[in-house]
């Protein structure tokens, strides 16, 4: 059986760390998504696929793209070859950090193609915590993201609705990891 661990949350709330950890105990299961940013400082070079903004159209164009969303003057995406590749070579088992609003999409893109969802969402931490990690992250503190953060947790409440979303609160990342590792395991348990 082939399993898409679907995470989401807002920005500065351990999605990249979660993903560090499964990649450490479960293999290079990890999705690149795209995006058209530039590269932020110290981060690593598997973040992302970091394309222009003229390649990602020709991607559209040529129908790879599963969904193509605007954030913060920046387009992020996803390919199916994306989802496959990591699948393929981590013995059918993928992981990947999106944002809420477009969780319950992919968990049904997944199902349609005989893919099955572990859906995760990481509740944001505090007001304070989540601003000292987001101005950690590179030096700067952009508000925009940081407003928008409240309406992506209701979109996670929305996604709940659709699918079966299993919400982890924030805790040190071993803990949170703890509880993802947990879900994983038990999902891949023969029944």
């Amino acid at each position: 059986m082939q399993m898409l661990v679907i995470i989401t949350g807002t920005s500065g709330a351990g999605k990249t760390s979660q993903l560090e950890l499964l990649e450490q105990h479960y293999g290079q299961g990890r999705v690149l998504t795209i995006a058209t940013r530039a590269k932020r400082n110290g981060e690593a070079d598997n973040a992302y696929h970091f394309v222009s903004d003229e390649q990602l159209s020709e991607m559209e164009s040529r129908n790879e793209t599963i969904w193509v969303i605007g954030r913060y003057g920046s387009r992020y995406s996803i390919t199916e070859q994306a989802i496959r590749e990591p699948l393929r070579k981590n013995n059918g088992l993928a992981f990947v950090a999106i944002t809420p609003d477009y969780h319950a999409f992919l968990a049904q893109w997944c199902e349609r193609h005989n893919i099955s969802p572990i859906n995760i969402h990481l509740i944001a931490p505090g007001p304070d915590e989540q601003r000292r990690r987001l101005q950690a992250r590179d030096g700067s503190f952009n508000l925009e993201r940081f407003e928008a953060n409240t309406k992506f947790e209701t979109d996670a409440q929305k996604a709940a609705e659709i699918v079966t979303l299993h919400f982890i609160e924030q805790a040190q990342p071993e803990k949170m990891f703890a509880k993802l590792s947990e879900l994983i395991d038990s999902a891949r348990a023969p029944s």
